[in-house]
């Protein structure tokens, strides 16, 4: 029976050690002294002939080495065996998960940041409209969502797919620009022919940013565009409707402040893309100008912000203005990590940088209102 088990358990090893051979001499040596203070029921202990046979013969996995030792629990085979396996990446065939996932919510949050900061600059002025509010943060964001679509649409046509199972994200994109209109167009009784002609403009700005004749994102227009529709069209949109149609320079500057970040960080979020860019064509500034262009793009929209917090401490409290100094901070580590090369690091501060530069701006002037009205 004894020999049958071992003769078992050799067969064992043979069928599992393809699959888990993954380790170096390092991590043999390091289960051996594992080994030494755990050691296994039969009392044997890793000598420098063990340790040598390990290394060099078996060439096995920490996690399998100590599966082998613990007499091949079920539960710890299991694990080395996943561990060894690489992660699948998720990819959906269903229709209406592609359409979700081309939707990209996550970026969604992005322009819910820029309206944060417009509705709380209305709230200081003492003008605040909630109704108007909600309904332009509405639009803004099925205009964004269409955006979203819409460029995934026209980009698989650009890369060769072709349209077929694409059409839903076109239907899809026209009908979020078809409801952002008519949200606009509702605000547009009460306050004016203004924000019609806002949303209007952002509903453009937003479809052929992609699609061609114009296709700005193509043609070394996509940061100007990205600033323009998240910076000023945002800021005129959500403080227009919320203060009931008051304009204020104090908006304006905040509006160059918040699109200026955004743009920062859609140049950071192009630098791991370059070299697909440049293959399919797009003309953006990391593809047509590399890390140079990138870095001065970068430099460019700081200034752009820069500009536009000094215009808005003009007519803000200097607590709102110091609270822009961390997204400048946070902006210039990541024009740093541009010059280092350093893509993740990058991106990831550029987008603290526009996350901080919209959330303490707008903590500081509820907190002014709230002391107003206290007051």
């Amino acid at each position: 029976m004894k020999q049958q088990k071992k003769a078992k358990g050799k067969i064992r090893i043979a069928e599992e050690r393809p699959a888990l051979m993954r380790g170096t001499v390092r991590e043999a040596h390091g289960m051996c002294a594992h080994s030494a203070i755990h050691s296994p029921p039969s009392g044997r202990r890793c000598t420098g002939g063990n340790r040598r046979r390990l290394s060099h013969q078996l060439g096995e996995s920490a996690a399998f080495t100590r599966a082998r030792r613990a007499r091949y629990s079920a539960a710890e085979l299991m694990k080395a065996k996943s561990a060894s396996k690489p992660k699948p990446v998720f990819y959906s065939t269903k229709p209406w998960e592609k359409t979700y996932l081309a939707l990209r919510t996550e970026y969604l949050a992005a322009t819910l940041f820029g309206s944060f900061l417009a509705g709380s600059l209305a709230l200081f002025h003492g003008s605040f409209n909630m109704a108007g509010f909600l309904l332009a943060i509405a639009g803004v964001l099925l205009a964004q969502g269409g955006t979203n679509l819409a460029n995934d649409y026209f980009s698989s046509i650009r890369l060769g797919n072709g349209p077929l199972g694409q059409e839903r994200k076109l239907h899809f994109s026209i009908a979020c620009f078809l409801v952002s209109i008519l949200v606009y167009y509702n605000l547009s009784l009460t306050l004016g022919p203004l924000i019609f002609m806002v949303g209007i403009a952002g509903v453009l700005l937003g479809f052929f940013y992609s699609a061609p004749p114009i296709s700005l994102g193509w043609r070394k227009m996509g940061e100007a565009a990205v600033f323009l529709g998240m910076g000023p069209l945002l800021f005129a949109a959500v403080y227009f409707a919320s203060s009931s149609g008051h304009v204020s320079f104090a908006a304006a500057g905040l509006s160059l402040f918040s699109g200026a970040l955004m743009a920062i960080a859609m140049i950071a979020a192009q630098h791991p893309d370059i070299e697909l860019d440049r293959k399919a064509r797009k003309h953006t500034l990391a593809g047509v100008h590399g890390k140079e262009g990138m870095a001065l793009g970068m430099m460019f929209f700081i200034a752009i912000g820069a500009l536009g917090a000094g215009i808005s401490g003009l007519f803000l409290p200097i607590a709102v203005l110091a609270c822009t100094l961390p997204a400048f901070y946070l902006a210039i580590r990541s024009w740093k990590a541009i010059e280092l090369e350093n893509r993740l690091a990058s991106l990831l501060l550029a987008l603290k940088a526009h996350l901080w530069g919209n959330l303490l701006p707008a903590l500081a002037l509820l907190a002014l209102a709230f002391f107003k009205t206290s007051i």
